[in-house]
């Protein structure tokens, strides 16, 4: 009889030691976000993805279109909008992931023309990104100008040769920026063509 104890006893503390290793496991996870976001606030995906004046992902506003034909990062798509079909170039991160695409320059379509950030992933040298804020445009570039478009609806902040789009609708051009809230999310950044 004394033996059964021992064991059921042994049993016990062996089940109480695995829920506490489960339960430490667990809250171990809470403390450890999936790996994009983690990137993000260390820094790593900074030095692979960032966005400047005038490039992204090493696709430069005014580069030839056919030097990234066969590459695997960039591919020809359609895009369908209210305004009609538009040939884009779709870019993808270091995973083959969506990062953005680019159009062709209306004056050379050899050319690369706008480009659009869609991941959140990628940043300025000032530390913006996709999900960034319109108080954190501000707090950066105090001079940030916003303006809407009247057929799309869309509204964009423009800082030097990037506009960042805003997740708030505007018809009009005038916009009264004092009106939109701080919180109001970036969606897109988009180098512009000169």
């Amino acid at each position: 009889m004394k033996y059964l104890i021992n064991i059921l006893a042994i049993g016990l503390i062996s089940l109480s030691s695995l829920s506490c290793s489960a339960n430490i496991g667990a809250s171990h996870a809470d403390q450890n976000p999936p790996k994009e976001e983690q990137a993000m606030k260390t820094g790593t995906a900074q030095t692979e993805l960032n966005i400047s004046d005038n490039s992204f992902r090493g696709i430069t506003v005014g580069d030839k279109i056919s030097s990234y034909a066969k590459s695997d990062y960039v591919q020809q798509e359609t895009l369908k909008t209210g305004e009609g079909d538009f040939t884009v170039y779709a870019i993808k991160d270091f995973n083959n992931n969506p990062a953005g695409y680019f159009m062709s320059d209306p004056n050379d379509e050899s050319r690369v023309g706008d480009i659009i950030v869609q991941t959140r992933m990628a940043q300025t040298a000032e530390g913006i990104h996709v999900d960034s804020t319109l108080g954190d445009l501000r707090m950066r570039f105090p001079d940030i100008e916003v303006h809407g478009s009247e057929i799309e609806g869309r509204t964009y902040a423009h800082h030097n040769t990037l506009s960042y789009r805003l997740d708030v609708v505007s018809f009009s051009y005038e916009v009264d920026a004092a009106k939109i809230p701080a919180d109001t999310k970036v969606t897109e950044i988009i180098i512009n063509r000169q």
